[in-house]
């Protein structure tokens, strides 16, 4: 418990910094810079699931990992079908805001005199009208901004899932990993290898299906693929 509090303070004090960049593409690169935070998180989490599978660990660990990367998640749950309504115009809109500010940011590293000023103009005047369209985005889809400012609780994601929509997250870790299998009604938690184990497996198996077709490369990539499915798909 001890271990936990301190890494949430850790974690609150990343989260702090990160709220005062202002510029998406600084935010990633600072919090990808933290990312083992959450990792040791997932992985107390998990331990102590292991010592009590019903105290409700697991679906903290898995809260965790979905924290870490909030926006990927929404993306996989809305590109599945489960953000059906959502205004596609306005998406569109704010990957054109993002691709502008990111575009304007990096012109800015190098930038001196009156073209930074005029840069830093312009981002805070695109930043201002993405921070708008953010407001108007969550308040015509209260549920998917839930998932973008991260998960309080499983049954947020599980609303968005169909009776034939299942969800399944790695967490990839140095010594060991983990995978949530997430449907409408359930959360089940799996310990998988480590991260150089699968990552291996997954780059040999995308080596031989890119390759040329050759009869003796099918036998390994049979064999290939049945190991990475050992590792991520079988548990």
């Amino acid at each position: 418990a001890a271990a936990l509090q301190h890494i949430d303070n850790a974690l609150a004090l990343v989260e702090s910094v990160r709220a005062s960049i202002h510029v998406p593409a600084f935010r990633a690169t600072y919090l990808s810079n933290w990312q083992g935070y959450h990792s040791l998180k997932i992985d107390l989490l998990m331990r102590l699931h292991a010592e009590a599978p019903a105290a409700g660990h697991a679906a903290r660990a898995f809260l965790a990992s979905e924290k870490a990367r909030a926006r990927a998640l929404l993306e996989t749950v809305t590109n599945a079908g489960a953000g059906a309504g959502a205004d596609d115009e306005a998406s569109a809109r704010g990957a054109r805001l993002r691709a502008d500010i990111n575009r304007k940011a990096t012109a800015r590293l190098t930038a001196t005199g009156s073209r930074a000023r005029q840069l830093d103009q312009e981002i805070e005047t695109l930043f201002r009208e993405y921070e708008v369209l953010q407001g108007r985005m969550r308040e015509a889809r209260p549920a998917h901004a839930a998932l973008a400012s991260g998960l309080e609780r499983v049954d947020d994601l599980q609303r968005l899932l169909d009776a034939d929509t299942v969800l399944v997250e790695y967490s990839l870790g140095t010594e060991r990993s983990f995978a949530w299998v997430v449907t409408r009604n359930g959360l089940r938690a799996v310990t998988l290898g480590n991260a150089a184990e699968i990552e291996t497996a997954a780059r040999d198996y995308f080596e031989l299906v890119t390759a040329r077709p050759q009869r003796a490369r099918r036998m390994r990539q049979r064999q290939a693929a049945a190991t990475l499915s050992n590792l991520v798909v079988a548990p």
